[in-house]
């Protein structure tokens, strides 16, 4: 694997050992339920720029399904509505039981992401997340994956998720003015949460692109207090480091190619998907014959439609209901 900064951008060379940290998210683009950013932490014996945590741990690791080993990969690979939960579950289960938790509801899911709860009273359809998980075996594979991180020098220390409910989605938009800054913003305020530079050991970091956005010095100056180091700027990818370039950050096209990107993304699948399951449920247990939605534009119209008339009837406001963009 090529450096992670191009010849033209030379750095000092780094003590070994560090951290990589990988970003994504999942529901950007709906009008209904959250969009959910998580991270994934893992810890290295030797510099974290050149590996990745997939092609180390190979022999429990993949890029794609595969019965004796856990599907790493970009959420579209591993999800699909036709396919279920099944293989989502057991990739995102699996990695949560390799940090230690085994949440067993929606809403200890939540809690073991240190995700915070929805806004009470506002969305009903959230105040009770009891609702067991999909079942996911995966025990052996928690035991190898942890076996095998812990011989390699490369461990999953971490998995944190934000979730931003329609609420808290309309009030940041109108704030910050279009859904990059907006996920930009999440996503900044989620690695600050995970990480602190001042104390971290030489880190890289890994994001999906933002949307359009090419320029993110700004945003991580006023995430973490510091001006960064800017190194390239656009459509191909944006690099900086932080802390005297003690980290170096990279937000890319197409970057859940990268082994921690991708389960960031399956995290934040997962989490989606859950959510949008216990929604669909309150919304049909109050309206007949109601089909359930993924919360895309098209089909968010038709189920926006089709309960209107419950919602005015239970007087459920509409920036709670409603993601304005």
């Amino acid at each position: 694997m090529s450096s992670l900064f191009a010849a033209d951008a030379p750095l000092d060379p780094p003590p070994p050992g560090g951290l990589i940290v990988g970003v994504d998210e999942a529901g950007l683009g709906p009008n209904l339920g959250p969009l959910v950013v998580a991270a994934s932490v893992w810890r290295t014996r030797n510099a974290p720029w050149d590996m990745d945590p997939v092609d180390e741990l190979s022999g429990v690791l993949s890029r794609t399904v595969q019965a004796d080993r856990l599907c790493i990969a970009d959420s579209k690979a591993v999800f699909s509505p036709g396919k279920g939960l099944g293989e989502l579950a057991r990739s995102a289960r699996t990695a949560l039981a390799v940090c230690g938790q085994k949440p067993d509801t929606l809403q200890s899911w939540l809690d073991a992401l240190d995700s915070p709860s929805p806004l009470g009273g506002a969305q009903p359809w959230y105040d009770d997340l009891a609702t067991p998980l999909p079942a996911a075996t995966g025990d052996d594979l928690t035991a190898r994956w942890s076996e095998a991180g812990a011989e390699g020098g490369l461990e999953l220390i971490g998995l944190h998720a934000d979730v931003l409910f329609a609420p808290r989605f309309n009030t940041d938009l109108e704030r910050l003015g279009g859904k990059g800054r907006l996920l930009t913003g999440a996503s900044l305020g989620l690695l600050a949460k995970a990480w602190t530079p001042a104390t971290a050991p030489p880190t890289r970091v890994e994001c999906d692109k933002h949307g359009g956005r090419n320029f993110y010095a700004a945003a991580l100056a006023e995430a973490f207090d510091e001006l960064p180091g800017v190194h390239r700027e656009g459509a191909a990818g944006s690099e900086y480091t932080l802390t005297n370039a003690r980290h170096r950050l990279g937000f890319r096209p197409r970057n859940e190619a990268f082994g921690p990107v991708a389960l960031a993304s399956l995290i934040a699948k997962f989490t989606r998907e859950l959510l949008m399951e216990r929604f669909n449920a309150w919304w049909a247990d109050r309206v007949p014959g109601l089909k359930p939605t993924a919360g895309y534009p098209n089909d968010a119209v038709r189920f926006r439609d089709e309960t209107a008339e419950a919602r005015a009837a239970l007087g459920v406001p509409e920036d709670a209901f409603w993601r304005a963009k």
